[in-house]
């Protein structure tokens, strides 16, 4: 949303009246679907708190959990490796490493088409780094995030914007016809520096 208010302040936005009246509505579809998203992650943070079983049961138990989930709704088949100390992992990192699995276990389920799926949750060198990887059709990494942003659904990218805020990156590699891999890489236990999403006078979101 910053840079859609970013351009409309800049002026560039075409300067005919007819359409800039197009691009207004457009600017303002866009505004507004990322309000009703913000809306529903702060929903999900109220249930962040409301829900203590998220971090009441190990970070390997739910993980274990997720993937097994996945196997008995589809005809995946699924691969699970869990390495490191997982307890020294902060409540926000367990938390958000969930949450980013979830996600990306909900976009194979729905979009992946795949028969197989690998995920790799390892904790060493004070990161922690979460891999899933499928095999199915892939996408065109260059259109479809704008375009499933464009219509409300903002998977990708809020896995990405989980990862930031923790000081951490999110990587995704695909093409059509698949393979599909997303990696998760976050800092793991006290973070002696503030993120740099934190420290940013402007307020930007830094890239990881």
């Amino acid at each position: 949303m910053r840079m859609l208010v970013r351009a409309f302040r800049s002026g560039s936005w075409p300067v005919d009246e007819a359409t800039m009246s197009e691009g207004l509505d457009g600017f303002l579809e866009q505004i507004d679907s990322g309000l009703q998203t913000l809306d529903r992650g702060l929903r999900e943070l109220v249930e962040t708190f409301e829900t203590p079983r998220l971090v009441d049961q190990s970070l390997e138990e739910s993980v274990r959990e997720s993937v097994r989930s996945l196997e008995s709704d589809t005809n995946l088949s699924a691969s699970l490796e869990l390495r490191g100390d997982f307890g020294v992992l902060s409540r926000s990192q367990h938390i958000a490493l969930l949450r980013i699995l979830s996600e990306a276990l909900t976009n194979v389920r729905k979009h992946a088409d795949a028969n197989r799926l690998w995920v790799t949750l390892s904790v060493s060198g004070g990161r922690a780094r979460l891999r899933v990887r499928d095999d199915g059709r892939g996408f065109d990494l260059g259109r479809t995030p704008r375009a499933a942003a464009g219509s409300g659904r903002w998977g990708l990218i809020g896995m990405a914007e989980r990862a930031r805020l923790l000081g951490g990156r999110c990587e995704v590699s695909t093409q059509p016809g698949g393979p599909t891999s997303v990696t998760v890489v976050i800092p793991a236990g006290h973070v002696e520096e503030l993120p740099d999403v934190l420290e940013s006078p402007t307020g930007e979101l830094s890239g990881g």
